[in-house]
Parts: C-alpha cells; structure tokens; sequence
C-alpha cells in the first residue's frame, strides 16, 4: 500500500479507466509486454499492473 492509501498494483479494469481505452486493449498490451511490469499468476489470472507505470504512461 503507498502513502496515499492506493495499492500499488491495478487491474485492467483500472488501468483501462484511468488509460481511456477498453479493457481488451489493456490485456492485449500485458500480454505483448507493451504495459511494463504488468505480471500474472498463471496464464488466465487476472493482470497486476504497477500503478506508477499507468501514471508514467499519462505523463507522456
């Protein structure tokens, strides 16, 4: 958990919210490694993405 009280990880649910796109999009580019750091379990699980990369990729 950061300072802020946010976790430090987000789904693409979040991340397609934040990013302004479809969720579909957000899973593609986890599964293409486009998304840094984005990570799963196993093949299937839900995604984790840093929250620190979604805020990197909406600084740009």
């Amino acid at each position: 958990m950061r300072e802020d009280g946010k976790s430090e990880f987000v789904g693409t649910k979040e991340a397609a919210e934040m990013l302004n796109c479809s969720q579909a999009t957000i899973s593609k580019h986890c599964r293409e490694g486009i998304i840094e750091g984005a990570e799963q379990d196993k093949k299937g699980s839900p995604w984790r993405i840093p929250r620190k990369t979604i805020e990197n990729i909406l600084k740009c």
